[in-house]
């Protein structure tokens, strides 16, 4: 994943050098509509995958890694409706956002939400598989696990359908905040994880959550008291700069364990 990162900030840079090197667009979530657009969506998706396939240390940053990797999924399947007018060529839908709609962004969601009913299928089929051969009834998390997949399938399906244009107007910019939301969240908890351990990780992951904090707070202050039209691309490049960071970290913290120990009686 830190790969990743440092592959998607060198396709902006490129984009900045292939365009003279005289401006940026307003977020990186707008160089979908550039030559970048590749880097961008791929290194989204295969981020999203690693978040959910990879398990957290703990059931509940286990779920924020799962909701996080299908948030991930979401902001680059689902284009910012900002284009930008700074770009070294023209990519893809540049007459409207109506023409988004009608074809990239219709067509994605619905892989994506195919995808998600047949892992829901594979998951039923395992569960159930798995209580017929021990004679016994699933466990009540996998149970909740289970239906709380389902009723977001089922929600996904009803608000994208029901409401179309609301959807593609503001779902890039829910699930990049649900995104940046877990993974402050996740890193939070790995800091408190740490609280009466080993110290220099204690203090490497408040450090990064604090800075995350921060950065948002500087950012939002800035961009309402200015003008300033890279608010949005400076706070993204300063989260996911700080994610790459903690995953850093958290690999270096990690290596040989995989997992850390879970208290003893759980």
């Amino acid at each position: 994943m830190v790969a990743l990162v440092v592959g998607l900030f060198a396709a902006v840079l490129f984009e900045w050098s292939a365009d003279h090197r005289t401006c940026f667009q307003a977020s990186i979530s707008a160089y979908y509509y550039t030559p970048g657009r590749p880097v961008f969506v791929s290194a989204l998706q295969a981020i999203g995958v690693c978040l959910v396939c990879l398990r957290g240390n703990t059931d509940p940053e286990d779920v924020l890694l799962n909701v996080a990797g299908v948030a991930a999924a979401v902001v680059g399947l689902i284009p910012t409706t900002h284009i930008g007018t700074c770009m070294s060529a023209p990519v893809g839908e540049h007459d409207g956002v109506r023409d988004v709609i009608a074809g990239n962004v219709a067509n994605n969601v619905f892989a994506l939400l195919v995808t998600g009913a047949a892992g829901l299928v594979v998951f039923g089929a395992l569960v159930g598989w798995r209580a017929w051969r021990r004679r016994d009834l699933p466990a009540r998390s996998t149970v909740v696990a289970f239906a709380s997949a389902l009723l977001a399938e089922v929600g996904a399906v009803f608000v994208f359908y029901s409401w179309r244009d609301f959807s593609i107007a503001h779902a890039h910019t829910a699930a990049a905040f649900a995104l940046f939301v877990c993974i402050f969240v996740v890193v939070s908890l790995n800091a408190a994880a740490h609280w009466d351990g080993r110290r220099w990780l204690r203090d490497t992951y408040v450090a990064i959550a604090s800075g995350m904090v921060l950065a948002f707070a500087v950012v939002v202050a800035v961009a309402l008291a200015t003008t300033w039209q890279h608010a949005t691309l400076v706070m993204e490049a300063v989260f996911i700069t700080l994610f790459a960071a903690f995953w850093s970290v958290q690999t270096h913290e990690l290596w040989s364990v995989g997992l850390r120990p879970r208290p003893t009686g759980r």
